[in-house]
């Protein structure tokens, strides 16, 4: 697990308590101040109390083998952050000022004072309070320039971290002209490199800044601080101020981990050579007096792109939330979306119309579940801000402001990028950019991207869709609808504590590829509803069932298809990838300098993307044996386009791409690609000059061969700042003769040298190789512009190939199955006619598959069989309540996904939307029933069942299946069956859906038993001795009420003491 940073740790303690309500004028100047890239939110962060200051310096204290200060401690001793250094005595600020002139030398006393009045509890944003963490915990022994310590730093409008409006992301630095005394008193800390790294960090404050020095990056101050917890780095020789760093090759490996701590991280690149440097200076042009740098990448959790950056198949969205304006001025339910898989180029757009319980905004968050949230500071509402806060997969919050003009600047950016890219909006989003939220979102999705960097090279290839779940209706829907309630209730996507072992799609997911994973997590958080799309997808999952070997040679196939090659190690994904390189067509010029021979690297990635595109292609051209004996929906995947089919004939395309280059071997064995002879007249030119020099060179030699034609002489090659060296015997030439010569090294009796036309010919080698590396970058856009003209074929390539891969997983879960399963049989029926399910022997089949042979069945009778389709469940708490709910559920998620269900019978007309209020987990598993309704969650100061059952009552249909446990638990006792007796009454009369209702209220169960027409009574069944009074859990679901009450009984498997529970029958 990532590291997980001190101030990030304790915002999980302090958000375990309610928010207490602000004013509205605190509530907006909260949110004034800016979320942190460590997946915090804006607001007012509590200091720690006083500590006595000597305290904390051993934690912090390098040791001088180089060992890391020990930040992981707060000065409390608890994990969390600590604000700057705190005194409880005047007499200890003495003693700390004392101790750190030892270090940095007199200091006034005064600014001792201002770290002292701040001890007292203030707001400070979390990335800027984690700085100050680390300089208490070890950072009192390195020296720091005046305006970064605690007492000195500002933003640069000169706000200090605990005034309103403070803004992190930036840092007040002196001016080099106007401020020139400030920079002198920094010794140390102004050096050219520095100044450059001044410059760049006073714009990315709360990002940590890997800043390139040759073939390292090196991180300096707060940055090395945080970077040296999380990595594990070692602390850099003797230098006063905070160091670290690590070579070129890891770049991917540590930002990663960073990034996953919760931090942002910016790389700043060497933009040119040394060679261009001292060229410049010659020709006096304008620029630093060092290798010019800039920002070339910008990490945070959702703007990853890179497959080395990337952990897992899943997709990983950034979002933008833009909230309109309700009564009052206050903000509203109505919001737009707008969320981006920076890894594959897809935006998907969409506008919804909420209502208090902000159902559709958990939907999205629980069915998309983004990595990254942005939002207009101004403009998000403080309960959504909670809401973001307390999601089990809680994503990185960024806050972005729109803009002085809004709305204005919103449309022009949108009309900018509608002018630039004709073509880039559907009919379908231009009408959902009608709604001025929406529009705003898309802008400011633009707007973020322009600030990582990822702008240029995603939106001109982006694809913009309308987000599936801002459906205005479930008429122009063909799926069913899964609210963030259910699939959090059915663990559809993740379990009730948050991981994905045991949930639903684990359990179905046997995919081969990424992009085959994400299209089956999308089937299912959004089964189907038509009943021909239903039918088509179990005929080829029953197919693949049929032709077992088929099935597992074709899922064997698709994973070598995409496995790594030669360059990659790690599995092609097709879409990453393929976005990937058509990001690189816009680069026609070279813009950081990498010692990384990082064109040869790209055609490689470009080589390996087309061989995983020819094999997919070939797979599924040739895999099946017959086209006349496939399903439909498979034989038009199989079926090229010309045949009328959907497979894109790419062959031809793929051919031509990929003759643009040729592999090449080295001398060490490894693998280059370069251009085609002829494909780059540019390129070809340079070779031919590179080739002879090299050809010079074995001139030159042999002249020094002919020279001294006594002596054994060859050419050594090593670093590649030590070629063509001329290695001899040391003793085969004299001293005078040596002294003419550039001894380059001596070793082990041999002695190597450069001649004078030999430096003069590698002077030139080393520029010409420069500009033939420089000049590939045109080729580089060409070939890969040509790729993009195909991008729509090359897509419905990708996508056969993932929907083939998700049909096989399908099979495969449904082989998978413990126990008995069925295809289920599917019955047609209106709108306005109630949903009918029959479920014969149903199991749950990831509690069936850890359970075995002790997993009881049952059956499941709703509108069928003479059953009404109303059914009040009655029974023991642990006697599998929960569980015959839940299975219910599953068994129509995974019949309308096109899976094989587990039960021996499933009979069903399909279902628009499943409505849920259930408790955790029986005792089928851990022994215990726990009810969510006692967890006391609200939402708007309501019971969040209330809110479940409103949305029930307000958009439940007839086709729709409502499962209610424990409805009105938590009130009193009156109030609670109150409320239970009129939902059903409710349930009965309007909505008239199948529904399972559990509860404990006897009258409430017995009187709506009396209405046998629309009502049945079932419980779970349990068996009493009569002698021992000893019960036992049949977990049997049984028609008629649960014939006593066992609320004694379970009290004392639950552990009570022997005198509490044997009061109760009494009571009864």
């Amino acid at each position: 697990m990532a590291a997980q940073s001190p101030i990030a740790r304790f915002f999980d303690e302090e958000l375990s308590t309610p928010p207490s309500i602000q004013s509205q004028k605190a509530r907006k100047r909260s949110l004034k101040e800016p979320g942190d890239l460590s997946g915090e939110v804006p607001g007012e962060t509590k200091l720690p109390k006083k500590v006595k200051q000597e305290e904390a310096l051993p934690n912090g204290s390098p040791g001088k083998d180089g060992a890391a200060p020990d930040s992981s401690k707060s000065l409390q001793g608890e994990p969390g952050p600590c604000g700057p250094p705190s005194f409880s005595t005047q007499q200890q600020a003495q003693q700390a000022q004392q101790a750190q002139q030892a270090q940095d030398g007199p200091k006034d006393l005064r600014a001792t004072l201002q770290l002292a009045e701040r001890s007292t509890p203030g707001s400070i944003p979390p990335f800027t309070a984690e700085c100050f963490h680390h300089f208490e915990n070890g950072g009192l022994q390195y020296s720091w320039p005046p305006w970064l310590r605690p007492e000195n730093l500002r933003d640069a409008q000169g706000l200090r971290p605990s005034e309103p409006g403070y803004n992190q992301g930036t840092l007040w630095v002196p001016n080099p002209v106007k401020d020139k005394a400030e920079y002198q008193k920094a010794q140390g800390h102004n050096t050219p490199m520095l100044m450059q790294y001044w410059k760049l960090k006073a714009k990315h404050f709360d990002k940590v800044a890997l800043f390139k020095v040759g073939k390292f990056y090196e991180i300096f101050y707060y940055d090395a601080f945080i970077a040296q917890r999380i990595c594990n780095l070692k602390w850099m020789g003797q230098e006063k101020k905070p160091h670290v760093g690590f070579p070129e090759m890891a770049k991917h490996e540590y930002a990663r981990r960073i990034v996953e701590a919760g931090f942002k991280v910016v790389v700043v690149e060497q933009v040119e050579r040394v060679v261009e440097t001292n060229q410049r200076k010659t020709e006096k042009q304008q620029g630093p007096t060092c290798v010019e740098r800039d920002v070339c990448e910008v990490f945070t959790n959702g703007t990853l792109v890179d497959p080395e950056l990337l952990a897992g198949p899943g997709s990983r969205f950034l979002a933008y939330l833009f909230f309109e304006t309700g009564q009052n001025g206050q903000k509203g339910l109505d919001f737009a979306a707008c969320l981006v898989d920076c890894a594959t180029s897809q935006i998907q757009l969409g506008h919804f119309s909420d209502a208090s319980d902000r159902n559709k905004l958990r939907t999205l968050l629980a069915q998309l579940q983004p990595s990254e949230v942005v939002y207009d500071t101004a403009n998000l509402p403080i309960e959504v801000l909670q809401l973001l806060k307390r999601l089990p997969c809680r994503p990185q919050l960024s806050s972005q402001g729109v803009g002085d003009c809004g709305l204005l600047s919103a449309r022009n950016k949108i009309n900018n990028y509608r002018t630039a890219h004709p073509k880039a909006f559907s009919a379908a989003v231009e009408d959902v950019l009608m709604q001025d939220s929406a529009a705003v979102a898309a802008a400011g999705i633009m707007e973020y991207l322009e600030g990582a960097l990822l702008a240029e090279r995603l939106l001109p290839f982006a694809v913009w869709e309308v987000l599936a779940t801002a459906a205005k209706t479930q008429t122009n829907s063909k799926r069913m609808i899964l609210d963030a309630t259910a699939l959090s209730a059915l663990e559809v996507v993740e379990t009730l504590e948050g991981g994905y072992d045991g949930s639903l799609l684990a359990f179905l997911d046997h995919t081969s590829t990424p992009f085959g994973f994400r299209l089956l997590k999308q089937w299912v958080c959004a089964p189907l509803l038509d009943l021909d799309d239903i039918q088509s997808r179990q005929e080829a999952v029953e197919y693949f069932l049929h032709n077992d070997q088929l099935a597992k040679q074709l899922s064997a196939s698709l994973k070598k298809s995409i496995a790594g090659g030669k360059i990659s190690k790690l599995p092609v994904d097709l879409e990453r990838a393929t976005s990937r390189i058509w990001s690189y067509a816009l680069q026609a010029e070279r813009k950081a300098v990498m010692y990384d021979d990082i064109t040869a690297r790209r055609l490689g990635h470009f080589a390996e993307l087309m061989s995983a595109y020819e094999q997919c292609f070939q797979l599924l051209s040739t895999a099946f044996p017959s086209q006349g004996s496939l399903p439909g929906r498979l034989s038009m995947i199989a079926r090229p386009q010309k045949a009328k089919g959907i497979l894109p004939d790419l062959m031809p395309v793929i051919s031509k791409l990929r003759g643009s280059i040729v592999e090449t071997t080295a001398a060490n064995g490894s693998v280059k690609y370069r251009p085609q002879d002829g494909a780059d007249p540019a390129y070809d030119q340079k070779t031919r000059q590179i080739n002879m020099v090299k050809s010079q060179l074995e001139q030159e030699l042999q002249r020094v061969k002919a020279t001294y034609p006594k002596v054994q002489f060859s050419f050594v090659h090593r670093l590649p700042g030590y070629r063509y060296e001329v290695e001899c015997d040391e003793h085969a030439l004299s001293a005078a003769t040596l002294r003419g010569l550039d001894i380059t090294t001596r070793v082990k009796g041999k002695v190597r040298f450069h001649t004078p036309q030999i430096k003069e010919l590698l002077a030139q080698l080393e520029q010409l190789e420069d500009e033939h590396e420089d000049c590939i970058f045109p080729f580089l856009s060409k070939l890969f512009r040509e790729f993009h003209a195909h991008h729509a074929p090359f897509r419905a390539l990708v996508r056969c190939v993932a929907e083939v891969d998700a049909l096989l997983s399908l099979a495969a879960a449904s082989r998978s199955l413990p126990g008995a399963s069925c295809r289920p049989e599917f019955v047609a029926s209106d709108a306005s006619k109630a949903a009918s399910i029959e479920l014969r022997a149903c199991r749950h089949p990831v509690v069936a598959a850890k359970m075995g042979s002790a997993f009881v069945p049952n059956d499941t009778l709703l509108n069928a069989c003479g059953v009404p389709g109303l059914l009040i469940v009655t029974g023991p708490n642990m006697g599998g309540k929960s569980t015959v709910l839940r299975q219910t559920c599953v068994a129509i998620v995974m019949a309308q996904v096109g899976c094989r269900v587990n039960a021996q019978k499933c009979r069903l007309s399909p279902v628009d939307r499943i409505f849920t209020r259930i408790g955790a987990y029986d005792a089928v598993l851990e022994g215990k029933s726990t009810p969510l309704g006692c967890s006391w969650r609200k939402m708007g100061g309501l019971p969040t069942d209330i809110w479940e059952t409103a949305a029930l009552l307000t958009h439940g249909t007839p086709r729709s299946l409502a499962v209610l446990d424990e409805l009105g638990r938590g009130t009193s006792t009156f109030d609670g069956a109150a409320i239970a007796s009129a939902v059903l009454d409710e349930l009965k009369s309007h909505v008239r859906c199948p529904v399972l209702f559990a509860t404990h209220y006897h009258p409430v169960s017995k009187k709506a038993a009396e209405d046998t027409t629309y009502v049945a009574p079932y419980h779970m069944a349990a068996a009493v001795n009569q002698n021992t009074h000893e019960m036992t859990f049949l977990y049997k679901f049984l028609p008629g009420l649960c014939p006593s009450s066992h609320g004694h009984n379970v009290a004392k498997i639950a552990g009570l003491p022997e005198k509490a529970p044997s009061l109760h029958p009494l009571v009864l």
